[in-house]
């Protein structure tokens, strides 16, 4: 049986945390939630998730270290929550108003773990010419032929 998808929920505001919580286990999530900055550092360094959750009122500075933490793991998504007149993090792969319901909340993360799973969301990929592409499948013939004479 498949593990239900992990998210770390970072907020700072206890009701709203315990709330987000609540909702997410109930949809099937496996959620750790971390209460202050220490706590989330550590939760983002000990292990993937595949999905984190930023809350809005996390300060810019400790949102910047989390991303930076959380992007050593490329195929975690980063949900940003954001309110008026508080921007959502930038670097961040997903971002929704606070003030939208639950429901939003989990098809976006529905939409994130799906997308985190698939295979060609490996990173960046890089264009190999064909000349080049040539010059290695070559290079591998010659290299198989070699050891079998």
């Amino acid at each position: 049986m498949d593990q239900p998808p992990s998210i770390l929920s970072i907020s700072y505001y206890a009701p709203l945390r315990h709330t987000r919580e609540w909702i997410l286990k109930s949809a099937g999530f496996n959620v750790v939630s971390a209460a202050d900055f220490t706590e989330a550092v550590t939760q983002c360094r000990n292990r993937a998730f595949d999905v984190a959750i930023i809350g809005h009122a996390v300060p810019p500075q400790d949102r910047a270290t989390f991303m930076i933490e959380l992007r050593k793991h490329p195929r975690t998504r980063v949900l940003s929550l954001f309110s008026l007149g508080d921007p959502p993090v930038p670097e961040a792969n997903y971002s929704l108003n606070s003030l939208e319901g639950p429901e939003k909340l989990i098809a976006i993360i529905k939409a994130a773990v799906k997308k985190s799973s698939r295979p060609a969301d490996r990173g960046p990929r890089t264009r190999k010419s064909k000349k080049n592409s040539a010059r290695i499948a070559f290079s591998q013939i010659s290299s198989h032929r070699r050891s079998s004479a």
